[in-house]
């Protein structure tokens, strides 16, 4: 790696675990929000890279639901770019990256860094159209919405995309557990409106999700 890739790989490590670090812990829970780090990502992903098509490779469609700031996808393009892939397949790959996340300001940080990231790598430029169309700010509900709803998959991403299927998901995903726990809580009134919300989405899973409706949720 030369040392404009490494010091901007660098800047990634740092940003993302900011985001991390300065979470609320209150969001978190309510988020189900975790960290993982970009050494394990790297790990993960480079092990996922041997096993793929290389013939194949800019074809494959890849999603990250819970993508936070982005370490899977940014180890993803890494682990391609290791390969010594022709830099003229990178803008396949750049379009066939799907992510999601209900937390803007690490939807921002992912922005932003990418934006970077396809520069420095592959002399690619991104614009808003590309973020408009790659990323979804909510897969099926959002938790931390005002107003709960379902999310059909055509609305959130779009009704070709829900028609297909990816061929790679790579995540960390949230550990949330739909149950408001009182000694959890610093004040009364958090605790009710979270009792009061988690009752709601019981509601819509069961009425959604029929292998997701038994046991805790």
């Amino acid at each position: 790696m030369n040392k404009s890739k490494l010091a901007l790989w660098n800047e990634i490590r740092v940003r993302s675990k900011r985001i991390e670090t300065q979470m609320n812990p209150l969001t978190r829970k309510r988020t189900g929000s975790y960290y993982t780090d970009l050494t394990l990502t790297d790990v993960m992903m480079r092990e996922l890279v041997q096993h793929l098509d290389k013939e194949n490779i800019a074809n494959y469609k890849f999603l990250e639901p819970c993508v936070g700031t982005g370490n899977f996808v940014f180890s993803y393009l890494k682990a391609l770019d290791e390969l010594f892939i022709d830099s003229s397949e990178f803008q396949k790959i750049l379009a066939n990256i799907y992510v999601a996340d209900i937390n803007q300001t690490a939807l921002l940080e992912y922005k932003d860094m990418l934006t970077k990231f396809a520069d420095a790598y592959w002399n690619i430029q991104l614009d808003d159209g590309y973020f408009d169309s790659h990323l979804s700010k909510g897969l099926l509900l959002n938790v931390s919405a005002d107003t709960l709803k379902y999310i059909r998959l055509a609305d959130s991403l779009s009704p070709d995309l829900a028609r297909q299927r990816f061929d790679i998901i790579a995540t960390n995903p949230p550990y949330k557990n739909l149950k408001a726990e009182r000694s959890q809580y610093d004040n009364e009134d958090d605790y009710a409106l979270d009792k009061e919300k988690y009752s709601s989405i019981a509601k819509l899973v069961k009425t959604h999700f029929k292998y997701s409706s038994d046991g805790v949720l």
